[in-house]
């Protein structure tokens, strides 16, 4: 099922019913590498596993020749203290591990930089309502990490969000 969630951005979902839990998977099918780029500099990885979080640390420093400063978290309590400490994010990859919690972390990342984009990245399935409430701070963007492509897609959807900052800080 394909919807528009912007005049100029079309997304594509799989929803499936897992008990009383919806699975979103929500993410850019148009996304292109092409055309001039403001680079996203800091990134905040909020991943319990290691391997996982190693991998994608990897996927995004070979893509992009080590030129982003990332910073990583095991859990939401963790990302919380980072925050604090260090405000600024340009991007956060966040496994919603804790629902209540991750919904903090986007609250504070967006406190400290309302430019900055969340990538929520999940297992198993999310909430609906947890879904409708990061859909209300801005997210746009849910990643399986089950798909067999999973970090094409994330490195697809992080080269799509260098165009949109690039263009959004433009317009400042």
């Amino acid at each position: 099922m394909k919807i528009n969630i912007a005049p100029e951005t079309c997304f594509q979902f799989k929803i499936i019913l897992k008990s009383n839990f919806w699975s979103i998977i929500l993410y850019n099918e148009n996304a292109s590498g092409g055309g001039k780029k403001m680079k996203i500099k800091k990134i905040l990885i909020v991943e319990g596993d290691w391997g996982r979080k190693s991998a994608i640390k990897k996927k995004l420093n070979e893509e992009h020749e080590g030129k982003y400063e990332i910073i990583s978290a095991d859990d939401e309590k963790e990302a919380i203290k980072i925050i604090n400490k260090h405000s600024f994010f340009d991007l956060v990859i966040i496994d919603l591990m804790d629902a209540g919690e991750g919904i903090n972390v986007i609250k504070l990342a967006k406190k400290g930089n309302p430019l900055t984009e969340i990538i929520v990245i999940a297992v198993y399935a999310i909430k609906l309502s947890t879904v409708q409430m990061a859909v209300e701070l801005g997210v746009k963007t849910f990643l399986s990490k089950i798909e067999d492509h999973f970090l094409d897609l994330l490195l697809k959807n992080v080269k799509v969000l260098e165009h949109k900052q690039k263009d959004d800080r433009e317009d400042i």
